[in-house]
């Protein structure tokens, strides 16, 4: 051992010793993190449909409300709200009698 590893020297098995450690331990960490064992980490997610449906509403809501809110920030003159109220109104209306 002392003629792989001497101190003002390292050989070239030294040198392959020391490059497949420090592989070795980089790859076996990564693998670990990537990992995951835990099988109950959306175990709650899947116990109760109610809640799994008011979760999806929930998400497709903020999904219209992000959409709604990127035309809102485009509107800049008293035209382009004036416009936005006529579509609003026009599409609540569409709404009330088709249903959809």
């Amino acid at each position: 051992m002392g003629r792989i590893l001497s101190i003002g020297k390292i050989s070239p098995a030294g040198l392959i010793l020391i490059l497949l450690c420090s592989f070795y331990l980089s790859v076996s960490s990564g693998f670990a993190q990537q990992e995951n064992l835990d099988v109950f980490h959306q175990w709650v997610k899947w116990t109760d449909p109610g809640s799994m449906l008011i979760h999806d509403l929930i998400g497709q809501a903020n999904n219209y409300y992000d959409i709604r809110d990127g035309e809102i920030s485009k509107l800049k003159t008293r035209s382009d709200w004036q416009k936005r109220q006529t579509f609003v109104k026009d599409k609540l209306f569409f709404n009330r009698i088709y249903g959809y």
